[in-house]
């Protein structure tokens, strides 16, 4: 049972002992009528409360017996109300056993804490993934996965067309829709959610129903999930508070937000939010692709032909970079694709951020021709494979290297313990990193692309061990167990507060 309807249960017993109060004061009126209106009332209210727990529990518990025995003294005292020389051993009595009633609704229901998570896009579940792994597999728990629509934002700022990717979340993941879930009613004792920005993404809006500022007024434990890996470096705390941007209206709101760092916590608290809201627990998303290379999968039939028996190098891009007013990086991509593709021993799996085109189209659309170009390119060629699939996972599996741009994916890719070229880094790096990936190869450092492709081809990748110690040694639980960590230190948490 949910706490939340013990909790009312309990109410409900607290609510007749006050009526066995007045019960008692009625009986010394003589006022034998309402006496008996009242106990009758007694006596619905005490089968709702046995009807309540069978549904939830079963049969089979002694409170039932409990509350069967409450429904009989309750008769009797109907019986010899009018001749009753003793009202308080009426009212003893009957409290006798609402005392028994309240004791096995405290001792022997069993809580349940309903859960509930809230993806947007498909293909940012894997932030959520892993903690709902968890907690599916909790005997105390139930969960739901909501998939909530979202709305592309116009360049006035106003909602565009609404969408809804629940029927492209991986299969094995039973959906509830989000209009047959009653916040408002349910009331769940957790809500995971990994969308921070409510009104204040120029992009993209969830619906405004499903805003932080909503969600906090229907649960005891908000938790903000960051859907990203943060790479961000600043030389003092003092500059991450003029450039963090993840101090959001969704952090704010959240009573607990899961860090993959310290660095990263005590960068976002320098915005003014309190320290002890965030818990350093790593992040799901490294969970995910651990999940997903322990699985291995076959390669996708459609793949097959394009990349089987080639270096295939997954070449990704983010929305930040694409944004840079100095740079076109869409041209870069176009540049490093052909010079991969001029060899015949590899192959290519270009990867876009799901929102580029949109964010292109909105805020940058001098860029789509080429854009247009390039997807065009990459779709018709016979060693490419243009990957817009909510899984980002597939293309980490059957990828030999990654180049990026420096994004989460650039982070998440280090895990693979596969090669990885940064081509955006142009300056030393500074002195504190949300997430140490220094170990990759960079453009700063004079490697060319023709560069990172021999060391690919030849199985030569000299800074691997450099890479893996510097990310296990700067964030949380990147062995695969973040998920486990969240679920059981927020339960604790919901138990600290008292719920």
């Amino acid at each position: 049972m949910r706490k939340y309807h013990r909790d009312q249960l309990l109410e409900l017993v607290s609510t007749l002992h006050k009526a066995h109060k007045e019960i008692k004061k009625q009986i010394e009126n003589h006022n034998y009528e309402r006496v008996k209106e009242m106990l009758i009332e007694c006596q619905e209210a005490a089968i709702h409360i046995g009807n309540s727990i069978e549904k939830s529990e079963g049969e089979g518990l002694a409170v039932i017996t409990s509350i069967e025995e409450y429904c009989e003294a309750v008769y009797q005292v109907s019986l010899t109300v009018e001749s009753s020389v003793n009202a308080n051993k009426d009212y003893r009595l009957l409290n006798k056993h609402m005392i028994k009633i309240q004791t096995g609704i405290q001792n022997e229901i069993k809580l349940k804490r309903e859960i509930v998570f809230l993806p947007y896009k498909a293909s940012m579940w894997d932030s959520l993934e892993s903690i709902w792994l968890e907690a599916k597999e909790d005997p105390n728990c139930e969960c739901y996965v909501i998939p909530i629509p979202y709305f592309d934002r116009t360049s006035g700022g106003g909602f565009d067309g609404m969408h809804y990717e629940g029927d492209m979340m991986p299969g094995y993941v039973p959906i509830t829709n989000y209009l047959e879930y009653d916040l408002r009613v349910r009331k769940p004792d957790i809500i995971y959610f990994h969308n921070p920005y409510d009104q204040h993404n120029y992009v993209t809006s969830v619906h405004p129903s499903f805003y932080s500022s909503e969600l906090k007024k229907y649960t005891d434990m908000l938790v903000f999930v960051p859907y990203f890996i943060a790479g961000n470096q600043f030389n003092s705390y003092d500059e991450a508070k003029r450039d963090m941007y993840h101090a959001t209206s969704g952090v704010v709101n959240a009573d607990y937000v899961i860090a993959q760092s310290e660095v990263w916590a005590k960068a976002v608290s320098s915005c003014g939010i309190p320290l002890s809201k965030f818990l350093i627990l790593g992040s799901p998303k490294i969970d995910a692709v651990l999940n997903s290379l322990k699985n291995y999968r076959e390669m996708p039939e459609e793949w097959k032909e394009y990349l089987e028996g080639k270096k295939v190098f997954l070449i990704n891009t983010s929305i930040a970079s694409t944004l840079s007013p100095n740079k076109n990086i869409i041209k870069m991509i176009q540049i490093i694709i052909s010079k991969i593709l001029s060899n015949d021993k590899c192959a290519v799996i270009w990867r876009p951020h799901p929102l580029l085109r949109e964010t292109l189209s909105a805020i940058r659309p001098e860029y789509m021709d080429v854009f247009n170009e390039l997807v065009e390119h990459v779709s018709n060629h016979k060693r490419a494979v243009y990957d817009i699939s909510s899984d980002m996972h597939t293309a980490f599996t059957f990828s030999d290297a990654l180049i990026s741009d420096t994004s989460s994916v650039l982070k998440l890719y280090i895990v693979t313990e596969k090669p990885v070229l940064d081509i955006i880094l142009t300056d030393e790096p500074k002195k504190y990193l949300t997430l140490d990936w220094l170990g990759v190869y960079h453009y700063y450092e004079g490697l060319s692309v023709e560069k990172f492709i021999d060391i690919v081809i030849n199985v030569n990748d000299y800074k691997k061990d450099e890479r893996l110690s510097r990310m296990k040694n700067s964030v949380a639980n990147c062995d695969g167990t973040s998920g486990l960590h969240i679920h059981k230190v927020i339960l604790e948490k919901l138990l600290k507060k008292g719920v």
